[in-house]
């Protein structure tokens, strides 16, 4: 669950894309994936320092950032 097939799909074309390279994207892989871990083992921490209040927030906010990021390839993909 925590790679989805929108990060799979990125990891693939920016391996091929030949200014990125390789080595760059599983560097970048490797750095994300360190970041979930953290976020992982410190999320009772977390969870209980930003309340529940301030967690419906941050979900509300990414939602929102998750649907513009959806409409924006949406249109990209609806361009000539």
């Amino acid at each position: 669950l925590i790679a989805g097939p929108a990060s799979i799909t990125t990891l693939l074309v920016l391996a091929q894309n030949e200014a990125i390279g390789l080595v760059v994207t599983l560097v970048a892989l490797a750095a994300n994936l360190g970041l979930v871990v953290l976020a992982l083992h410190y999320s009772d921490w977390l969870g209980r320092r930003v309340g529940g209040t301030g967690m419906r927030a941050i979900s509300k906010i990414i939602s929102m950032l998750l649907a513009a990021i959806a409409v924006a390839m949406i249109r990209q993909g609806l361009r000539p």
